[in-house]
């Protein structure tokens, strides 16, 4: 049953990366050359690609979560449990409590919670968050071209609200291109 499990989901992001070579900033990080591995900047770095956890946390700027940037270019952000479906600018996002680099496991830990009582009915378009206290861990792991992103929570989510919460990570428009062959 849905609602007796701690884990949310697990997502795998993995990226095609033949002739990404971009140049003298994107160094060589790990012995595999096709393989995610955390850089001196705490994000993990393949080639031309960086996937980054909770770098920023500016929540009505829609640059929170998990970033991917490819090349200069930030294709997806705000990857993070939300309580839409589709959430939109002004909807509730959770609080940072802590972030956790773990270089010898290959890992970023970042441990979120709502509501976040700095964002509840402040400010110019005020958020609103239900009634909920919902803490929970975004643990992110290289796994070769890959990059896994486990959603772990700290209790089961009642009922009510099994549909609505959600892993989001919008891609920003216009910044990925699929060909059909």
């Amino acid at each position: 049953m849905i609602h007796s499990l701690r884990a949310v989901g697990i997502v795998i992001l993995s990226f095609s990366l033949l002739a990404c070579d971009h140049g003298k900033d994107t160094a060589k990080i790990s012995a595999d050359a096709d393989a995610f591995a955390l850089n001196e900047r705490d994000y993990f770095q393949n080639r031309g690609v960086g996937v980054m956890a909770f770098h920023d946390t500016a929540p009505e700027s829609h640059q929170r979560g998990v970033i991917i940037v490819m090349h200069g270019t930030r294709i997806a952000s705000n990857g993070d449990l939300r309580l839409e479906p589709t959430p939109g600018q002004w909807s509730p996002t959770p609080k940072v409590l802590s972030r956790h680099v773990d270089r010898e496991a290959g890992e970023i830990r970042t441990r979120l919670a709502y509501p976040d009582e700095n964002q509840h009915h402040t400010g110019f378009n005020p958020l609103h968050y239900p009634d909920l206290e919902l803490t929970h861990d975004v643990r992110m792991r290289a796994e070769g071209n890959a990059i896994k992103v486990s959603v772990d929570l700290d209790k089961p989510l009642k009922l009510i609200l099994e549909r609505r919460v959600k892993y989001w990570r919008p891609f920003s428009e216009g910044q990925i291109r699929i060909e059909r062959q």
